[in-house]
């Protein structure tokens, strides 16, 4: 049975402890270790990448500073970071006679005020060196397209003083024509619905402000079609039929059937008397004419379409986004008013991306154009596309207020009545 050195006394284990079996005395109430005939001081010293760790196990060294002065440690050169000291009893036999010592374990992290390796990289200043920048570009011809419509040009008649308040936006359309006139376009395709023909309307009740306003409307349009092809003499000019060209048709086709394709003598592989084409004399201003609603279309490349549109949805992006998520190609549409723009990326041999767009109203938006809602959600605006045989780019144009900013300049409309009353000699 063990029992304690000093005393005699019982012990209990307390078990292992610094790799020594540790002991408790019931009767003195002493730790001890086991007896060992000598016990070795230990000092052990650690330096690595600036950093310092020093320990002392011994009876003598009590303190850090003991520590530091038994290491020969230079505190001119080292900082303290930390330290511990911890203590423990155990029973030494010198010559024989149990005796009972203090050992002290005294523990310092340092580091070193200037390290003689740096551990990382200092910041140092980065000197570079741009080359000139040299932009390879191809000799592939880029031409210009120019897409609007949806001007709605009609009017309501005062009944009492007979002023014609126009429906169309006279300072957006002039916006139109001076854009046209600095970008010169390869080809101008107009959206449809440029003449409204309220009169004809079997939608809406016809007001007595609408009756007799065809002839105005017919001669302005006519105006603003001449001013394009004097300012784009060499352009290709392309007009869709839309749900207002339609109401012409269907007017004559309802109440005065025997006018239907009606033809005059000297033109009878021509256009009827009573349809656009003839009314705002295409001919001599070389329009073409695709005047089949809804199915007609023109296609400026290989991958873009124009159409007039036949779909309205009655929030803002509504009706691109359920346009874009059935089409295989990339479509410019008119009809709602808007500019939308939605896109989808579809992932083949090599990436597709196809767009519809919506590029805006040249009608007023202030709610005097017969509609359901009267007032709608509607923008003014106007689009350019740039394109290859393959490739094209949307440029949308907002209009607003009668001003818009295109490639850099600003457009300011102009209220051209007067001009119109004096190219036409009529009381507008």
């Amino acid at each position: 049975m063990k029992i304690c050195p000093m005393c005699s006394g019982k012990v209990q284990s307390r078990g292992l402890s610094a790799g020594r079996n540790r002991y408790y005395c019931l009767n003195c109430r002493k730790n001890f270790y086991e007896e060992e005939e000598d016990y070795k001081n230990e000092v052990t010293k650690k330096e690595e990448n600036g950093t310092l760790e020093i320990e002392a196990k011994t009876k003598d060294i009590k303190t850090l500073e003991g520590l530091i002065k038994y290491c020969e440690i230079d505190l001119n050169e080292w900082v303290i970071e930390k330290h511990t000291i911890n203590k423990w009893g155990i029973v030494l036999k010198i010559n024989n006679i149990p005796t009972r010592e203090m050992i002290f374990q005294v523990k310092a992290w340092l580091y070193k005020k200037k390290p003689t390796k740096q551990i990382f990289p200092t910041i140092q200043s980065v000197e570079i060196k741009v080359s000139p920048f040299k932009t390879k570009t191809t000799k592939t011809k880029i031409q210009k397209a120019a897409v609007f419509g949806d001007a709605h040009v009609g009017y309501e008649r005062d009944v009492f003083t007979n002023n014609l308040n126009p429906f169309n936006d006279r300072k957006a359309m002039s916006v139109s024509l001076k854009i046209l006139d600095k970008e010169k376009p390869d080809t101008i395709v107009i959206l449809g619905d440029m003449l409204d023909f309220a009169e004809l309307s079997d939608k809406f009740i016809k007001r007595p402000e609408f009756y007799w306003t065809i002839q105005p409307a017919i001669i302005e349009l006519g105006w603003y079609l001449g001013k394009i092809r004097t300012i784009c003499p060499s352009s290709r000019i392309v007009y869709l039929g839309s749900n207002h060209s339609k109401r012409l048709e269907n007017y004559i086709i309802n109440h005065f059937i025997a006018a239907y394709n009606l033809r005059a003598i000297d033109e009878l592989e021509g256009v009827p008397v009573l349809s656009e084409e003839n009314l705002l004399n295409f001919k001599s201003l070389n329009i073409e004419s695709l005047n089949k609603y809804p199915e007609g279309e023109f296609w400026i490349n290989n991958k873009l379409k124009v159409t007039h549109g036949t779909v309205t949805r009655s929030v803002s992006g509504e009706t691109v986004k359920s346009l874009v998520a059935n089409t295989h190609c990339s479509q410019i549409i008119g009809h709602i008013h808007r500019q939308e723009l939605a896109s989808k990326t579809f992932e083949a041999k090599e990436t597709e991306i196809f767009q519809v767009f919506s590029p805006g109203t040249l009608a007023r938006i202030d709610g005097i154009v017969p509609s359901r809602k009267g007032k709608d959600n509607w923008q003014q605006g106007i689009s350019f596309v740039e394109y290859t045989e393959d490739y094209f780019n949307i440029l949308p144009i907002s209009i607003t207020n009668g001003k818009a900013i295109f490639n850099g300049i600003l457009y300011e409309g102009e209220e051209y009545k007067e001009a119109l009353r004096k190219d036409t000699k009529w009381n507008f």
